[in-house]
């Protein structure tokens, strides 16, 4: 039995959708996964859940403050140099946070301001993805392709609860 979808079909066949999907699947990946790691850090070092729930704090707040101007930035500037600036920046932090904790300095107020500012650039990964694939894509394969772009969200968004050690 063989079971195609237009999704599927639009990723095999478009470059340019394969390699943003790809690309913001890893994005995903990698934040989440700082994220989490971060969060057991905290945990680890303090063994405090009000720390945990500051963490998660620090995470959220900033971001639905800046998710707003993220989306006029992604009108007035190329979407796809935002988003590869954003990744580089979030890359830089979670390798700051990283590095802090090989060299043992657990910084909890670093943490919770490395977070806080990963939050802050994060919008600017994912702002104006789907103008972006209308962009790329012809109208026809649009509503497809923002279906199978949103299949990215839940992995991402179900491998972080899976890392945080929630059922």
């Amino acid at each position: 039995m063989r079971v195609e979808h237009e999704g599927i079909s639009i990723f095999l066949r478009r470059k340019h959708f394969r390699n943003l999907w790809l690309g913001s699947v890893i994005s995903g990946f990698g934040s989440e996964l700082g994220a989490a790691a971060v969060l057991w850090m905290v945990l680890d070092t303090t063994h405090s859940l009000d720390a945990v729930g500051l963490i998660s704090l620090c995470k959220g707040v900033p971001a639905a403050i800046v998710n707003p101007f993220a989306g006029v930035l992604g009108d007035r500037f190329s979407r796809p140099r935002l988003m590869v600036v954003g990744n580089v920046l979030l890359a830089l932090i979670y390798g700051g946070i990283a590095g802090m904790s090989h060299v043992g300095a657990h910084w909890i107020w670093m943490s919770f301001v490395l977070l806080a500012c990963s939050s802050v650039v994060s919008p600017l990964t994912s702002t104006g993805r789907s103008q972006l694939i209308a962009e790329l894509l012809p109208v026809e394969e649009r509503t497809a392709a923002n279906f199978f772009d949103d299949v990215y969200l839940h992995i991402t968004w179900s491998s972080d609860q899976q890392l945080q050690g929630c059922p």
